[in-house]
């Protein structure tokens, strides 16, 4: 595996000036499951294969757990998101942030 490194600081440019571009789309899909419900017995895939996940109710819902669910997902996808962004603002202006 090729040694990990975090993206540039240019990927901040596109945000210059007053039009605004993407930079990344992704996509998964979500099929129901046993219980014909995404929320309690769902599974996630992405388009590209690496995101492949089974979505059960927490037990604390009334679910069986054993798997993860969105309010986890999103959790994680918007604190991997902002820490991204955070960190690369702190790089352009030289300040260190873990």
């Amino acid at each position: 595996m090729p040694k990990l490194h975090p993206p540039p600081t240019s990927l901040l440019d596109v945000y210059r000036g007053s039009g605004i571009r993407e930079i990344y789309t992704a996509s998964v899909n979500i099929r129901g499951g046993e219980a014909e419900h995404g929320r309690a017995s769902g599974v996630i895939k992405s388009d590209d294969g690496s995101l492949d996940l089974e979505l059960r109710l927490p037990p604390i819902m009334g679910g069986p757990g054993g798997g993860t669910n969105p309010e986890q997902l999103l959790a994680a996808a918007y604190g991997a998101c902002f820490h991204g962004a955070l960190k690369l603002l702190a790089t352009r202006h030289r300040i260190s942030i873990n």
